[in-house]
């Protein structure tokens, strides 16, 4: 008796062992370390007027791309993802830099927008993404030089938020809501200053520049930043729900753009000549899972997504215009069924050892929490020891 009592003891150390290993890999780390590129298609700015490809995005769908382009014609350009070819654009009135896009699960096209002195307003267009038609424009007037970056778009509960990133003199975040996409309306209760976040204070350097962002399902925002060195950025910034607070950060060669895939992985470009790179990042605690598509011959990887079941890159001024590389096709597992319930079955012993380690034990390395883990661990090597010492005594 007291050897079964030890076998599973050990079975139950085992058990948490492996758990702890699980939780320290994304479901898909090799899915994305095996990924390789090459270029889907090269758009000459004398063929289309394509350069300089900023903002980029893909649709909910996955069936196009959007590049916003700051050169040449300024504009966004909506792209068939399976062809490359060019179906449609969208341009403010002025016409303005598209630098942020970013699309909902809704049907629309969000625009950033600076406007072309850089001076005195930002703004940001709501647009359909069938007809590539105009729904709102929305400016907002800030004194001094100011443009805008980022921009992404969330739905929390029954409402859409508009996520917008200010730079140059005035570093900030703003939140708007858009679940009526006809009649914006600014979010004054989030951030620190009634709709917006300072970033420079927020990250404790009067040098931010915020780049780009994206968020979760709960409202956790991931954003690409110049803190206090890079030639466009050093940081990844994982920041609160409600804007007021950094709740983990992680250090990057010049991270610029961003996309957040399945809440589990960021997908993170850099900005950095023909050294550009793709980072795989862990959501969770913003560890690097691999490096990808470096090429050698980049100009700037200006922004990332996933259309479909495939990576996509904008290369911004590769060439005579701009390039766009494409993965092969990702392989993500499909989710297993979950088991059929096994039967009770009477072992007074087995319970007595295995119920330490199915509640807290499962529970912390779920959650990727080693102290927690740790903790939960030495409790249920107790309650082990103090079974077999109790059978022992008896």
């Amino acid at each position: 008796m007291q050897r079964k009592k030890l076998a599973s003891a050990v079975l139950a150390l085992l058990f948490v062992m492996l758990f702890a290993t699980v939780a320290n890999a994304g479901p898909y780390d090799s899915v994305f370390s095996q990924a390789t590129f090459s270029t889907f298609i090269e758009y000459d700015k004398v063929d289309i007027m394509t350069n300089q490809m900023r903002g980029f995005c893909s649709s909910y769908d996955g069936k196009y791309l959007f590049g916003g382009l700051l050169q040449s014609e300024r504009r966004v350009i909506k792209i068939d993802a399976a062809t490359g070819e060019v179906l449609g654009e969208y341009a403010d009135a002025e016409p303005g830099y598209p630098k942020g896009l970013y699309c909902d699960d809704r049907g629309y096209l969000y625009v950033g927008i600076a406007n072309a002195p850089n001076d005195g307003s930002v703004g940001f267009s709501i647009v359909k993404i069938d007809t590539m038609e105009e729904v709102k424009f929305v400016s907002t007037e800030i004194a001094g030089k100011v443009g805008v970056n980022g921009v992404a778009v969330a739905k929390l509960g029954d409402k859409y938020y508009l996520y917008v990133i200010t730079n140059y003199d005035t570093d900030r975040l703003y939140r708007w809501d858009v679940t009526n996409p006809k009649s914006p309306v600014l979010d004054t209760g989030f951030g620190k200053s009634s709709g917006y976040t300072d970033l420079q204070e927020l990250t404790g350097s009067a040098d931010c520049d915020a780049n780009y962002l994206d968020v979760d399902a709960d409202g956790i925002i991931y954003m690409t930043a110049k803190v206090s060195s890079g030639s466009k950025g050093d940081t990844l910034l994982k920041i609160s729900a409600d804007g007021k607070s950094i709740v983990s950060k992680a250090s990057l060669t010049e991270p610029y753009g961003i996309y957040l895939h399945d809440n589990t992985y960021l997908l993170v470009t850099t900005y950095n000549g023909a050294s550009s790179i793709l980072y795989v990042v862990n959501a969770s605690d913003l560890s690097t899972v691999c490096e990808l598509a470096e090429t050698g011959d980049a100009s700037a990887y200006s922004g990332a997504t996933i259309a479909g079941d495939k990576i996509y890159i904008a290369d911004q001024g590769y060439g005579l215009g701009d390039r766009i590389l494409v993965s092969n096709k990702l392989e993500f597992p499909q989710p297993e069924p979950e088991p059929e319930p096994a039967a009770e079955e009477p072992a007074e012993d087995v319970q007595a050892t295995e119920a330490p380690v199915t509640a807290d034990v499962v529970a912390a390395a779920k959650t990727g929490d080693s102290i927690t883990l740790l903790i939960s661990s030495a409790l249920a090597c107790a309650a082990v020891a103090s079974v077999i010492v109790f059978k022992r005594r008896r």
